[in-house]
């Protein structure tokens, strides 16, 4: 939906994926996908991927099956 209705049915959620991919010029959809990746990660829904879920998101994203052989550097 377009228009001052639209905006006023929409979540903040859903006005912040609006606002954020009119700002990065990509589309809607394209930010949704990214922060669905995220919330993933972010297991404790802090909004921030910390120290495990990153070593997490790590060996999941490099195929890595053992979190020992990511480097702590």
């Amino acid at each position: 939906m377009f228009g001052p209705i639209g905006a006023a049915n929409q979540s903040e959620k859903e006005s912040l994926v609006y606002d954020l991919a009119d700002e990065c010029g990509v589309p809607p959809p394209t930010i949704d996908n990214v922060r669905k990746r995220f919330d993933e990660f972010d297991t404790d829904g802090s909004g921030l991927i910390d120290y495990d879920e990153f070593i997490v998101m790590m060996c999941k994203l490099l195929r890595v099956d053992d979190p020992s052989k990511i480097s702590q550097q």
